[in-house]
Formats: C-alpha cells, sequence, structure tokens
C-alpha cells in the first residue's frame, strides 16, 4: 500500500493528531440541558457532575472514542489516496501518435469499417490503459505538431477526457520516433521507464534498438486501420523559371493518385505544360507562372483512406524587378554586370538600390553599392547594417549573422587568396553602423589590377548585394511542414499567432497551413509526406500489454466510513452513546 496524495510520515502525523484530538475532545465536560424533573433521587449526583472550576472529566466511553477514530481515520485515508499495485515501480508513459496518419478510419475485427478514426480509437485504447495503472507513475503524451501532456503522474482520467475532447490528428508527418527519441535521451526514474506507443506503425526497429537499455523499455500498441489504397499530394515545389525571367517561376507538382490533381492558381484553373505517369502517381510541371506571390493550389478527389493529404499549397515567391540607379561615375565592368542582370531595371524616378562612388550625394537615403578608394584604409567589402546591429558586432549573435551574409551574398566563390596576394593586405568583410542597408567594396576591384571582374564570381556577388540591399525575401521553393529548414529570420508567426524561433538554428513548421512573417507576408506550408501517404501495413497479432495486478481501495474506504457514520448516528438517536 502506496499514497500517491500524501507521504507514509504526513499520514502517520495526522493520523496521531486525529487520535489525540478526539481524545481530549472525549475529555473535556459535557454541557449539560437544563431538564425538570418530579423527584430530588437524583440531587446528590447532579450536584456531583456540575461542579465548578471542572473542565475535564475521565475518559469513560471507550467504545465511542474508537467508533469516532476509526471515522475520522478512514476518511484521512481517503484524502491520501492509497492505492495498491502488483509488482514493479516503473514509470509508465503512454505516448500517442497524433499525425495526420492516425486521420484514418478503423477498422474492427471482423474487418469491416467501423466509425471514427484511428485517433479516437488510440485515444480510447490509451485512456483505458491508464486506467489500469497507478496514478502516480502513470503520464500520457501526446506525439503531434508539439509533444504534449494530456496526463501527468497523480492527475485523474476526467482530466484526461477534458483535454482529449478538443483533440484532432495534426495535419503533420509522424513525430512519434522524435518523441520516443526525446525521452529516451532525458532523465530517467532510477525505477525505470517504459513506454508504450499507441499507432498504426511500428516505430523505426534501428531507433528502438538504440534507444533500449536499462531501465528503458518501449512497446507498441498497433491500431488496426483502413488499408485502402490512398491518394496524396507528395511534392510541390517552385524554381527560378527555366527560361531565365527573373518574375516567373516554374512549378513541380507530384502525386500519388490514378487521376491528375486539379491545378490552380488564386482560384483560376491552370493547365500544366508538362505532365507524365510514373509510378503510382503523376509528375507536372507548370512553367513561367508569374512571381507575385499568388497562391497556388493543387487538389485531388477525396472518398480515400486519408483525406488530409488530398491538397496542398504553395504561396509562389514575389520577385519584382528591381529599380536600380546608376551614378554617372559607376565603372564600365560594373556597369556591364548590373545592366545584364535579367532581374534589375534601369529606375525611372524613385530607386530600390543605388550605385556610386563614396562621398556623391546621388540617391541620398537610399540603400546603396559604394565604391571606396582601395588607399583610405577601408576593409574590402563592409556591410552597412542599422546601428544596433553593428553595435553587437562583438556578440556571438552577430557573427553568426555575418558569416551567414557572407555565403548569402557569394563571397565564399571568391578567390580571396589571390586578391589578398595583389592587395598585399587581407581582404576582410567588416560590419559597419549606417542608418540605411549599405554594401562597399574597393572600387579598384572592377578595374584592370584584379582578375574579379572577369570571374564568375562577381556577376554572383553583385546581384546578391543588390537584392540584399533592397531587402528582397529569400526564394521560398517549398515549404513542407516537419521539414528542417533555417531559423525564419525574421520570425515568422502561426495562425494561433504562436512565434517560431529556433534561436538561430534550425526550425521546423510544425503542420501544414498559413504562417506570417514580420512582413505581413502568408506564406503556405503543406503536408508533403510520402510516409504518410503511402500503404499501411497491416498490423500483428495484438498482444495484449501485461496487466498490473491492482485494487483501488479508495471507493471502498469512502463507504466504509459512511457505514461507520450511520452506525454512529444510530447509537446516538438510541442514546447509547453519549
Amino acid at each position: 500500500m502506496n499514497f500517491s496524495a500524501l507521504s507514509p510520515l504526513a499520514f502517520a502525523l495526522g493520523l496521531a493528531g486525529l487520535a489525540l484530538g478526539l481524545f481530549l475532545a472525549q475529555r473535556l465536560r459535557v454541557r449539560h440541558r437544563r431538564v425538570t424533573v418530579v423527584t430530588t433521587v437524583f440531587w446528590k449526583a447532579a450536584v456531583e457532575e456540575t461542579r465548578a472550576r471542572v473542565f475535564v472529566r475521565r475518559f469513560r466511553h471507550p467504545w465511542a472514542y474508537a467508533l469516532l477514530l476509526a471515522i475520522a481515520g478512514l476518511l484521512w485515508l481517503a484524502v491520501a489516496a492509497p492505492e495498491s499495485s502488483g509488482r514493479g515501480r516503473a514509470l509508465h508513459v503512454l505516448v500517442i501518435d497524433g499525425s495526420a496518419r492516425m486521420a484514418r478510419g478503423v477498422v474492427t475485427s471482423a474487418g469491416s469499417a467501423a466509425s471514427g478514426s484511428a485517433f479516437e480509437a488510440a485515444l480510447e485504447a490509451a485512456r483505458e490503459r491508464a486506467a489500469e495503472l497507478p496514478r502516480a507513475r502513470r503520464s500520457v503524451l501526446l506525439a503531434g505538431a508539439h509533444l504534449e501532456t494530456l496526463l501527468a503522474p497523480g492527475e485523474e482520467l476526467p482530466l484526461f477526457d477534458a483535454r482529449a475532447r478538443r483533440l484532432k490528428p495534426a495535419a503533420c508527418p509522424a513525430t512519434l520516433e522524435a518523441a520516443v527519441a526525446r525521452l529516451a535521451d532525458g532523465p530517467r526514474p532510477e525505477e525505470g521507464l517504459q513506454l508504450e506507443c499507441f499507432s498504426i506503425a511500428e516505430p523505426d526497429a534501428a531507433l528502438l534498438a538504440a534507444c533500449a537499455g536499462p531501465g528503458f523499455e518501449v512497446a507498441t500498441r498497433l491500431l488496426a486501420c483502413d488499408a485502402r489504397e490512398n491518394a496524396g499530394v507528395v511534392a510541390l515545389g517552385a524554381s527560378p523559371a527555366q527560361s531565365g525571367a527573373w518574375d516567373t517561376v516554374d512549378v513541380l507538382v507530384a502525386t500519388r493518385s490514378r487521376a491528375a490533381p486539379e491545378i490552380t492558381l488564386d482560384g483560376a484553373p491552370l493547365e500544366s505544360s508538362e505532365a507524365r505517369a510514373v509510378a503510382g502517381g503523376f509528375e507536372l510541371v507548370l512553367r513561367d507562372l508569374p512571381a507575385r506571390g499568388g497562391r497556388l493550389e493543387a487538389r485531388l478527389a477525396g472518398g480515400d483512406a486519408l483525406g488530409l493529404d488530398d491538397a496542398a499549397a504553395l504561396t509562389l515567391p514575389a520577385r519584382p524587378k528591381l529599380r536600380v540607379a546608376l551614378s554617372p561615375n559607376v565603372p564600365p565592368a560594373l556597369r556591364a554586370v548590373i545592366e545584364r542582370d535579367p532581374g534589375v531595371v534601369a529606375a525611372e524616378g524613385l530607386a530600390d538600390v543605388v550605385v556610386r562612388y563614396a562621398g556623391e550625394s546621388f540617391g541620398a537615403n537610399t540603400p546603396a553599392l559604394e565604391l571606396v578608394d582601395e588607399e583610405s584604409g577601408a576593409p574590402a567589402f563592409a556591410l552597412r547594417t542599422p546601428a544596433e546591429a553593428a553595435d553587437a558586432a562583438g556578440d556571438e549573435r552577430a557573427n553568426v549573422a555575418l558569416a551567414r551574409w557572407h555565403d548569402e551574398l557569394g563571397l565564399g566563390e571568391i578567390d580571396a587568396t589571390a586578391l589578398a596576394g595583389t592587395a598585399g593586405r587581407p581582404i576582410e568583410l567588416a560590419l559597419q553602423p549606417a542608418d540605411e542597408r549599405g554594401v562597399a567594396l574597393w572600387a579598384s576591384l572592377c578595374g584592370e589590377r584584379y582578375d574579379l571582374a572577369r570571374s564568375r564570381a562577381f556577376p554572383l556577388f553583385i546581384a546578391r548585394a543588390l537584392r540584399w540591399l533592397a531587402n528582397v525575401p529569400a526564394f521560398e521553393g517549398t515549404l513542407a511542414a516537419g521539414e528542417p529548414r533555417l531559423a525564419p529570420e525574421p520570425r515568422w508567426t502561426d495562425a494561433q499567432g504562436r512565434t517560431l524561433d529556433a534561436a538561430g538554428g534550425e526550425a521546423r513548421l510544425p503542420r501544414a497551413g498559413a504562417y506570417t512573417d514580420e512582413a505581413r507576408r502568408e506564406h503556405a506550408a503543406a503536408l508533403l509526406d510520402a510516409s504518410t501517404t503511402g500503404p499501411v501495413a497491416a498490423p500483428p497479432p495484438a498482444r495484449a500489454p501485461e496487466r498490473l495486478a491492482r485494487f483501488d481501495p479508495l471507493p471502498w474506504i469512502v463507504l466504509a466510513a459512511l457505514v461507520l457514520l450511520l452506525v454512529e448516528w444510530r447509537l446516538v438517536r438510541r442514546e447509547r452513546i453519549p
């Protein structure tokens, strides 16, 4: 016998306090009632009983004391929430698969379809299993878009019921294996940790073997589900147009289906430029779609085993041409590179970016690519950013950002060693404070002294520098739920207003749906997971989990206390006890 609400010491101290309190109450003088009688036979005894200045009397009712102590002890025992269990003190963690694949229907033992989904069946099976386990040594987790706690140790099952009513399978790939790995890497209780997974598919055998060890066991409860052939969209992505047009993109759509999907752009139907049947599905290519931030959607006819993968959406990138103004003094080599850029047009009026020599007033207060004198002592390349970013140049986060900008601007493609040999000094990338974004480089790098202007790296650097200055968003070729990607810069928020922030590391879009960045641009993430769409293996014959010999004494304790209260009430009514 052990307690889930009190420690054994606290229970013993409380019981001792009740015994002492009831004992003192028994010794207190009874407050008599005034009764008029017609005889004086009992007068002497009454006078002795009501002597003045007597606070207590001798202990005269041991059976009444024993009855009251039994009632109080039973009620205190109920407060301690005792539980009796068989062998084993391990912590039992029930993990429910809450990913998209659990939206499949369920089948009965006879093989016929039943109402509800595999997710609902998993919730019910986990609840039944939780009812068999001791409250203090069980917990229930949901492995969906996030790892959530549905029932903590010590909590009662009605809390699980209230939390489970609002739940549905998340439109995300399976996260069950990630949950198992996370629990395996976390702290383990001395008594051991036993995981029981409720899903329609077995976790990866290699992962289970790697996680297995002393005090850690994993078992899987496989649920029979609708294993019919399923159709779904498994790939949806955009790339720069093969035609070379800057303001258009090509889109690839791949499905597992017997029929081609319906494609729409902002609600208007589209015809594919190329379509071919592949093993188990179709691949479609749509060329030269306008890159204006439209919403492209691929949709299959429903009615299959799983509905969450029948549609996928992608927000096309917005790629307007940059308006660049060139100072008359710009070197011919640099001017030729900019004019050949298909994503750049000469500015007529307001410009997005200007190119000038340092000190010129041309295009003041506009993000600028400036040419500086090599003899001035300035670094070969400089990024000018708002002052608060430059002030943190020594901070580790700023160093990480500077390294990322080095890669984004294509500086890694430049042969800095050869340039340093010609210049006789190191070739550096520096961070400088400024009110507006800016990029500075030696003007001599565009001349005959250096080979940079004739290299393939120079057009790449200039093109990326102009787009960095104009703050053009990164090209999002595809957004798939659950796939790792660099942390969004700036931060993104999901449809519920929650911010995605991986502190500069990798981030995962938790589920398919709409996301918004700080510039209020909308992005659509899709469920593009071949394992979710693919066939499901029939589960092996179910093996009943080990049942712990457990008896819940709480209802019987409360019933015994009620019976004794009725007995005490009856004895008082009959004046058998005071």
